[in-house]
């Protein structure tokens, strides 16, 4: 299994809704449509929400770990 890790400063909240993370959630860093599909860091509640998909090209998803 290939298993990523998140190398920049970790995210305080996503850049949707303005939610802060905490140590256990996880976040996408992804395209996101209502954004014009430019790029965020969002919750999982705005990756729902808004319909965005991981994968080639799509984004990826991260847990945090402190």
């Amino acid at each position: 299994m290939n298993v990523k890790k998140w190398l920049s400063p970790m995210p305080e909240k996503c850049q949707c809704c303005g939610k802060k993370f905490n140590n256990g959630d996880s976040f996408s860093d992804c395209s996101v449509p209502i954004f014009g599909g430019s790029w965020a860091l969002i919750c999982d509640e705005c990756f729902t929400t808004n319909r965005c998909k991981l994968g080639l090209g799509r984004g990826q998803r991260y847990t945090i770990e402190k």
